[in-house]
Order: C-alpha cells, then sequence, then structure tokens
C-alpha cells in the first residue's frame, strides 16, 4: 500500500513564499489604480467607481459573447468587435429584489453578527441637457416634491469589460467623474428624460441600486449596479500602494469588490 508524507502544518503560498493575488483581482485593481493616481487631489471627491451588470453583445451576432473559455476574463477595449448591454429581465429584476430584501431581514436579526444591510426607496426624474462641449448635463428632481437633488455633468473615464461565461450576467467596471455643475437656464430643453424607481441597499462601504427605469420613448428597463458608496478607504489604500507603503490594504478592498460582483453575477437564472 502507498503511504503519503504528511502534510507540513502551514503551506506556503507557492515555491518563492510570496502570495499572488487572484488574477481578476489584480486586473480590477490595475485598471482603478490608474485612475485613482492620475485623478488630481482637488477632484478626487468626485471620482466615481461603480459595476454594471448586463451582457457582453458580440457584434458580429447580436447575441452574448461566445469564447472558448470557461471562466472569466477582462476584455480589450476593442469596441469594433463588442459592445456591453447593461440591463436585467423583469424576472431577473424581481430575484434580486426578493433576495436583497431578505439580506436586509437576516442582517436585521439579534442574531446576526455580521454589518448591516441597509434599505432606501427613491423616486427620481432625470432630465439631460446638452452643453456647449461633448458632455450631457444630468439635473435629477425628487418625483414627489420636484426638489433638485443633483446637478452634474457625468464624465466618463474608462470601462473595463468582464465577460464571465460560467455565469448568467456579466459585468462593466467603470470609473467616472462627476462634476457638480449650474442648473441649466430654464428656458433651455432637455434632451431626454428618464424616471428612476430605485431600490438602494448599503452595506459596509458598498451600495447596490436595483433600478425600474422608464424612458421617455415609453420604454420600461430594469438595471443592476453596485457603486464604492465611500471612495476615501479605497483611495487612502491605492495612495499607500503608490508610495510603496507597506502594509496597505487597497488589494483587499478591491478582492471584497471582486466578491460581490462575482456574487450578484451568479444569483439569477440567464435571459
Amino acid at each position: 500500500m502507498a503511504t503519503f508524507p504528511q502534510l507540513p502544518r502551514f503551506l506556503e503560498a507557492n515555491l518563492a513564499g510570496t502570495p499572488r493575488p487572484d488574477g481578476m483581482v489584480k486586473r480590477i485593481a490595475d485598471f482603478l489604480f490608474h485612475f485613482i493616481q492620475n485623478t488630481p487631489q482637488e477632484h478626487r471627491d468626485q471620482l466615481e467607481v461603480e459595476v454594471k451588470f448586463g451582457l457582453v453583445i458580440d457584434k458580429s451576432t447580436g447575441v452574448r459573447l461566445n469564447l472558448p473559455i470557461l471562466n472569466e476574463a477582462a476584455l480589450a477595449d476593442v469596441p469594433e468587435h463588442f459592445r456591453f448591454q447593461p440591463g436585467l429581465t423583469l424576472d431577473q429584476h424581481r430575484y434580486y429584489n426578493e433576495w436583497l430584501n431578505a439580506r436586509v431581514n437576516e442582517c436585521a436579526q439579534e442574531s446576526h453578527r455580521g454589518s448591516k444591510v441597509y434599505y432606501k426607496h427613491t423616486r427620481l426624474e432625470d432630465a439631460f441637457y446638452q452643453d456647449n462641449r461633448a458632455d450631457k448635463v444630468r439635473v435629477s428632481r425628487d418625483t414627489a416634491t420636484q426638489e433638485v437633488v443633483a446637478c452634474i455633468q457625468k464624465r466618463t473615464l474608462a470601462h473595463l469589460n468582464i465577460h464571465m461565461p460560467s455565469m448568467p450576467l456579466d459585468c462593466r467596471v467603470s470609473v467616472s467623474l462627476e462634476v457638480p455643475v449650474q442648473l441649466p437656464p430654464a428656458h433651455v430643453p432637455s434632451t431626454m428624460t428618464r424616471c428612476k424607481d430605485r431600490l438602494s441597499y448599503r452595506h459596509q462601504i458598498w451600495r447596490m441600486d436595483l433600478t425600474q427605469v422608464r424612458t421617455d420613448k415609453g420604454e420600461v428597463l430594469h438595471e443592476l449596479e453596485m457603486e464604492v458608496n465611500d471612495l476615501k478607504p479605497l483611495v487612502l489604500e491605492a495612495d499607500k500602494a503608490g508610495r510603496n507603503q507597506v502594509p496597505n490594504d487597497f488589494l483587499g478592498i478591491v478582492q471584497v469588490l471582486t466578491n460581490n460582483m462575482r456574487l450578484l453575477a451568479s444569483k439569477v437564472a440567464s435571459q
């Protein structure tokens, strides 16, 4: 009978003894690090990091991308070959609503030892205006009171599309600047309006937004996105990493972002 040596009490990370991060975590971390470090200090509080859920569409076929791979992959930016289409089906929207509500209730129990999940329901009307540049101005108003909640220009810095063939949904990680601006003059007409019925779920530094959108063309859309609700820890740890300060928890924060991204993408049935 074959015999096997007893395993040591502690297995080293690898032959070199130096831990290596998850490949997807490293890819997302490098992507975010670049834009955080290259954003001037005076604009850091305007940064937005979000993950949208949907499908990567092959432009040659009009259906979901089908590559000869089994696991998730970050895609090079080749917009002539594919596009990211955000959105959920109605059934997927309902499932996320039920599951996230259940998490709110579970985390509210006295027996729960982790952080709570907080729920908020908002209804907003977004009106878009074209300024003298290519940027659009978005004015958001509370549907009930018509009070202006925000007036911003959202300037997208970059997207990172992630194809997840073993999961029902793909993802797009985006870095943007949301710059507060003055309200457009009253006589200027909007170019587009959207009514948003939004359910927000906040957990630690993350916020999951589940939104039903009605457009001015009569379309009803369903969207899921995850946002880094509090960017200060991510920016602080990225700055430490930029100075080669050890320890820092930049990769650790991005690991949790990736964990949540994978969890949400895997939760529902395929479209």
